[in-house]
């Protein structure tokens, strides 16, 4: 269609823009009209509208439905109401304008009064923040393709001394050790780090309570600082790094990089070399002078010892005592059929109750092996025959030697039935005391007998009469060869093997 519209068509613009509140879009899509055409009559239409005040000729557009309510709005607006409270009201006194006509009233005179926002000053060495943001293009090692990988960035609020590096993910690791470089960078640790409220760091975000993922709640606790999450989309809480990222992402326009090393390296030699020796915007001094001056003095001092990253979830005690982390079996002691949290690094593994103390360590196994713990019971461990053997023999050990040489020769006499008989063995002495099973364990040992029954009736004090168990071997029995060779001489040589 030309851009010529009759007179018809600009009264249906105007009537559908003005009075249904439709914006140019949906007028377009519905008149097949052009949006520049509308645009334009539009455009000439307000030229030609006068204020409804002076009489004078404005170019600002036609008269909001708004405008008879201009003071109420903006009373609510100072009282904090929002848009769509305003809204509600506006229409219970028979307002017949759109809610997008209110939103862009209100626009408007936020616009006319903007809001104060206050400078906060801080101390030295008492905050820093910090955020993501993305940086130059870089080729990435598993897909060749170019990729915008994210830019870490910390900034101390007092000096505007800044650390800047880029990493591929945002995952709660790199988070950590971003922040680790970032210390050791500056040589020390603020009092409080503003964040984002991103999951690496934010578990739950709460402006009033906001819970600290679990890593990151123990890395600041081990470097000694506190972790404070600002208001969710309020960018302004912290600004400071947030100009920092737009300061460093325009150094990095027009660039690109083939490893994440090569933008890092970039990233290192443009701080050394400009952005420390800049004079800042808001303090008026160089950066790097007021850093060593103020803010280093004032940073608390690095751990002895490198925080250790670990990784971390909640898992259910089996019924065997053992929990499976990563395809490995871990014992616990205690709460089986609980849930207990699992903390893991490189080498160890660490288990924590319900309440946070700490159970047991482990050293880290290779999957499918079982790791026990020192002082856990051999009857508490998966089933090992030899080792169980000896967890019994030293108990049955000290009950005295007869117990233990009757259950040594039980070992050679019954084969597989042994550990059954010195589990009997071992429950007869609590019913009977050492005394009396000691001397079943004589009578049964006189009388080459390795019967659970004949400990049993021999403590209940009702034995049965034994006799001694058959043997060939004896002082006054003859060896059978003696016999055999009186029978050869007797018969006059050797014996006829056809017979």
């Amino acid at each position: 269609m030309g851009k010529y519209l009759s007179m018809s068509q600009k009264e249906t613009i105007v009537r559908l823009h003005e009075d249904m509140g439709w914006g140019k879009r949906k007028i377009a899509r519905e008149t097949r009209i052009s949006r520049n055409t509308i645009r334009n009559c539009l455009k000439n239409r307000q030229s030609k509208l006068t204020h409804p005040t002076t009489g004078n000729p404005t170019t600002k557009g036609p008269q909001s439905k708004c405008e008879p309510h201009r003071e109420m709005i903006q009373e609510k607006l100072d009282a904090g109401q929002l848009g769509t409270s305003i809204f509600y009201d506006l229409q219970q006194i028979k307002f017949s304008g759109s809610y997008e006509c209110v939103k862009r009233f209100i626009h408007q005179l936020k616009k006319g009064h903007p809001e104060w926002v206050g400078r906060i000053l801080t101390r030295p060495g008492e905050e820093a923040q910090v955020d993501f943001g993305l940086g130059a293009p870089t080729r990435h090692p598993k897909t060749g393709v170019y990729r915008r990988p994210y830019l870490f960035a910390m900034t101390l609020s007092h000096s505007g001394k800044h650390y800047s590096e880029v990493v591929w993910r945002q995952t709660q690791e790199e988070w950590v050790q971003c922040h680790q470089r970032a210390f050791e960078f500056f040589g020390g640790v603020p009092s409080t780090v503003v964040i984002d409220n991103l999951k690496a760091g934010v578990e739950k975000a709460d402006f009033y309570d906001p819970k600290i993922n679990r890593l990151y709640a123990e890395f600041s606790r081990h470097m000694g600082f506190e972790v404070l999450p600002c208001r969710v989309r309020e960018p302004r809480h912290k600004g400071k790094v947030e100009r920092i990222i737009q300061y460093v992402q325009d150094v990095l326009k027009g660039r690109r990089c083939e490893s994440l090393e090569e933008q890092n390296e970039f990233l290192s030699r443009w701080e050394q070399s400009t952005a420390r020796w800049r004079i800042h915007g808001r303090t008026k001094k160089q950066v790097q002078a007021l850093f060593e001056k103020e803010d280093r003095p004032a940073l608390r001092p690095l751990p002895a010892s490198p925080f250790e990253i670990f990784q971390f979830g909640f898992y259910r005690v089996g019924r065997d005592g053992l929990v499976e982390v990563r395809r490995a079996y871990y014992a616990v002691p205690g709460f089986v059929g609980r849930q207990v949290e699992v903390r893991w690094t490189l080498k160890l593994v660490r288990i924590y109750d319900p309440a946070g103390k700490l159970l047991v360590t482990h050293l880290r196994r290779p999957e499918g092996s079982v790791s026990t713990y020192t002082g856990m019971s051999p009857s508490q461990k998966p089933y090992d025959r030899i080792e169980y053997e000896k967890f019994l023999l030293e108990k049955i050990g000290r009950l005295g030697n007869e117990p233990l040489s009757w259950a040594r020769e039980a070992m050679r006499s019954r084969g597989v039935m042994t550990l059954r008989l010195w589990h009997g063995l071992l429950q007869l002495a609590d019913q009977h005391g050492t005394d009396r099973i000691r001397a079943a364990c004589r009578h049964a040992l006189n009388v080459r007998a390795f019967r659970y029954h004949i400990l049993k009736e021999f403590c209940e004090g009702s034995p049965q009469p034994l006799l001694p168990a058959f043997s060939n071997q004896s002082d006054v029995i003859r060896p059978l060869s003696d016999y055999t060779d009186s029978a050869e001489k007797s018969s006059g040589g050797e014996p006829d093997e056809s017979t």
